[in-house]
């Protein structure tokens, strides 16, 4: 996001998303020129909370490490140029879990490729992140702040055009250090 936008509602007129690698790393691809700020779970609600939904802390934190955007090392990107930056540190204060699970067809298979996408639960519009798909044995990893509450929402298309249909899934929990992985069951539309 730009500098200015970091209150913004919304985050503003220029801001990307990514997630990062199982070891941590991760890539914003064709960023256009100009100076920015690196956050996670920046972005304010149109109402300008912030977008996790905690009683202790919501997890804002700006690169390299910092709480508040006036402490932030601005990034400038230059037409051409591959920026490559230092170890984005999270503060000790916000403290993180990791939330595993699994996606299953009603038959109890597991189901590949499908499309996950967690949200804040108490506005299920508010995405962290983009969204991605399954491995191959259906698993899904996730790391969001101890106490959040969140849901995930899984689908995928079975068939093909014109006779395509959507499977969806929606599972709220609370990301709480040592939850047990789950399982989210994807079911046929029953409107078919």
């Amino acid at each position: 996001m730009l500098p200015a936008d970091a209150d913004r509602p919304g985050g503003g007129r220029k801001k990307l998303a990514a997630r990062t690698e199982a070891d941590g790393r991760y890539e914003i691809p064709l960023v256009t020129p100009d100076s920015y700020l690196l956050g996670v779970n920046s972005i304010r609600t149109v109402d300008a909370r912030p977008d996790v939904n905690t009683s202790r802390t919501s997890g804002r934190t700006f690169y390299p490490g910092v709480l508040e955007p006036a402490e932030a090392s601005a990034i400038v990107v230059s037409a051409g140029a591959r920026v490559r930056l230092q170890d984005f540190v999270v503060p000790n204060t916000i403290k993180l879990v990791t939330v595993t699970g699994l996606v299953v067809d009603d038959t109890g298979q597991p189901v590949r490729e499908a499309r996950l996408t967690p949200r804040v639960n108490a506005n299920a519009t508010i995405l962290l992140g983009p969204t991605f798909v399954t491995r191959d044995d259906g698993r899904f990893v996730f790391t969001l702040i101890e106490n959040g509450r969140y849901d995930i929402h899984a689908e995928r298309y079975v068939g093909t055009a014109p006779y395509r249909e959507v499977q969806v899934a929606i599972t709220p929990f609370t990301a709480t250090r040592g939850l047990p992985a789950f399982t989210i069951v994807l079911k046929p539309n029953p409107y078919r």
